[in-house]
């Protein structure tokens, strides 16, 4: 699963970084939207997707996402919106498809634990009001954070077939005793945008017997790798952060998702940790439509697609396929008495131990990483203040 849950994505996230600025999608849900595009293709169509995905064609990745996502989520992961243990969380995927198109059950039933919700939509007769039905929902999904349209007024017509698209947002209260300081610090952006130098940002400070590991000229990366716990004990924030000696597109140069791997393998507690960080909030919409065909993909979006498996129509094709992703670092701690509790005696018992300082001031690669099963649900960069 590490190729297309990791290597895939990690392969577009460097693709979008190329444009620069902050990046941030949701490996989970572009693999999901990339294994539904696999699922319903046949001939040419399926061999370049499983390309991208770093997967043989041998059909098994739709079972083996389909068992992933049963264990991945709650009970209620159906709804678009869940809060518990400390988590706010919007999570939406789905399938739009006009009303000429049968979707067969053949495709749909192998999905079920996906969270894909498929939706009929009349883009033959009205595509202006399906697009603007459509791009309101999956904004109002994000709290409109995103407030330009998702779907421009030439992404649906009278020919549209299918549309993909998914949404992930993502916040949580820390595992620290008290939550996190706020105060403002200097953060070195990735590129100065006027002769004022740094940016002025909110940050968070806090300290705990947060993982690290320190890497040195010749390791995979030069810098810190720091892992910071959420309530919710099978959640992280865990942070890349170049030496300053180094920089973001340095690391991202040797990434793959081996070294990734190898990386969060060497984490480890080793004692008291004080960090500060920026305050974040980032967010990004993706057009896989743009992205796909330079990495491989290059008959999904055209007439010479091949989707039989989704219907028995000739030249089928996605239309679209958008994907959105917000994450916000809030300051509050643990909610429950019993995981203030914990977080506080942690605390005690570290007090008088000696205190190891990572001042995360400059651009950075970042990931949200969920436990059993182990699984990386943002993967994004953080250059500059919005």
């Amino acid at each position: 699963m590490a190729g297309p849950l990791l290597q895939f994505p990690l392969d577009m996230y460097l693709r979008m970084r190329q444009e620069g600025g902050n990046v941030l999608l949701s490996p989970w849900y572009v693999s999901c939207m990339l294994v539904i595009m696999y699922h319903g293709s046949g001939g040419a169509t399926r061999n370049q997707i499983a390309r991208v995905l770093h997967t043989d064609d041998d059909g098994e990745i739709v079972a083996r996402f389909n068992s992933h996502a049963s264990r991945l989520f709650c009970r209620d992961y159906h709804k678009p919106r869940h809060t518990h243990s400390g988590l706010k969380v919007t999570s939406y995927s789905g399938l739009y498809h006009d009303a000429r198109v049968n979707v067969s059950k053949e495709f749909k039933d192998p999905l079920s634990s996906m969270d894909m919700h498929v939706h009929i939509q009349d883009f033959a007769e009205s595509p202006e009001q399906s697009r603007l039905a459509l791009d309101g929902f999956l904004r109002a999904l994000t709290g409109f954070c995103f407030e330009r349209d998702v779907f421009t007024g030439d992404s649906v017509d009278l020919d549209t077939f299918v549309v993909l698209a998914s949404v992930f947002c993502f916040g949580s209260r820390w595992f620290a005793a008290g939550g996190a300081k706020s105060s403002t610090g200097e953060f070195h952006a990735e590129i100065a945008r006027d002769s004022r130098g740094d940016d002025c940002v909110q940050t968070l400070n806090m300290t705990g017997s947060f993982q690290y590991a320190q890497f040195k000229r010749g390791d995979a990366f030069e810098g810190i790798l720091l892992d910071i716990p959420y309530q919710d004990p099978r959640r992280s924030l865990a942070i890349f952060l170049p030496a300053p000696s180094s920089n973001l597109a340095a690391l991202e140069k040797t990434l793959t998702a081996s070294v990734i791997l190898t990386c969060l393998g060497r984490l480890a507690e080793r004692g008291l940790v004080e960090v500060t960080l920026p305050r974040m909030k980032v967010k990004c919409l993706t057009d896989l439509k743009h992205y796909l065909p330079p990495m491989g993909v290059v008959d999904a979006f055209t007439d010479s697609a091949d989707f039989v498996n989704i219907a028995r129509i000739v030249g089928l094709r996605v239309s679209a396929a958008k994907h959105l992703a917000v994450f916000r670092a809030g300051r509050r701690g643990p909610k429950t008495v019993a995981a203030q509790a914990v977080a506080k005696e942690a605390a005690r018992t570290a007090k008088d131990k000696k205190v190891f300082k990572i001042t995360v001031d400059r651009p950075f690669l970042f990931m949200v990483l969920a436990r059993d099963p182990d699984t990386v649900l943002l993967l994004g960069s953080f250059t500059h203040v919005l």
